[in-house]
């Protein structure tokens, strides 16, 4: 019987990490954050991140109970179902990921079973960055993963990396690492939070213009955020 063929081995880039499209067709883009709500800002980010990377899809995926920030207004299941409305028909996908997880949402934790398919490009803000080296076992982060980097208009133009990161200039490079990359995408994005939201919601104004409309109508249906539900039909 011929002996088995041997182990392929990974192909190299220009800066000697293993490719990943030797693993995955293209490397995994995840958005996480507490999307408390999910708005246009994120939508857009999402897809602005999915088009300078040339990958597929993204996938959004809520935290369901961060530990480094206050406890978010909605319950994670709302939230989930808000995303999932958002992203209907487009070409996002949605996670369930840390809402099937007992305990603290950790980011490495979330990391570590999805790098067990390929490698993961984590979408992250510009505000979050500047809190990164807080999180819990943060220093692991740069064996997990790549970093697209999302800037708010205005912010001040960043060149250095968090320690353990490289910048990288080409955003479609980060495909062809396995970890250890990060960009920061400055351009086209929409300056809206989801503190602005909350906060017209809470002062019965309309932010229907920063939301999907089925995300609105859901927060008024189940009066999220301090909203009005609508008078019933009948």
């Amino acid at each position: 019987m011929p002996a088995p063929p041997p182990p392929r081995r990974a192909l190299q880039g220009a800066t000697g990490q293993p490719e990943c499209a030797e693993r995955t067709p293209v490397c995994r883009a995840v958005f996480g954050g507490t999307f408390d709500p999910v708005h246009l800002g994120h939508l857009h980010a999402a897809r602005l991140g999915r088009d300078a990377l040339d990958v597929g899809s993204v996938t959004l995926l809520p935290a369901a109970r961060p530990w480094h920030r206050s406890a978010p207004q909605a319950n994670a299941v709302h939230r989930w179902r808000m995303l999932t409305l958002a992203t209907a028909g487009d070409r996002l996908d949605v996670s369930r990921l840390e809402l099937e997880r007992d305990g603290p949402s950790y980011t490495v934790d979330t990391l570590r079973e999805l790098t067990r398919d390929g490698p993961v490009i984590w979408f992250i803000g510009g505000d979050a960055l500047d809190s990164v080296s807080e999180w819990h076992r943060a220093n692991e982060l740069p064996a997990l993963c790549n970093l697209l980097v999302f800037e708010r208009p205005g912010a001040p133009r960043r060149r250095s990396a968090p320690p353990g990161f490289e910048v990288v200039d080409d955003p479609t490079a980060l495909a062809s690492r396995e970890h250890g990359g990060i960009h920061f995408l400055t351009a086209g994005m929409l300056d809206i939070s989801a503190t602005t939201v909350r906060r017209a919601v809470a002062a019965d104004r309309n932010p229907g213009a920063l939301l999907p409309a089925t995300v609105w109508d859901y927060i008024r249906r189940n009066g999220l955020y301090g909203a009005r539900k609508p008078p019933a039909s009948g």
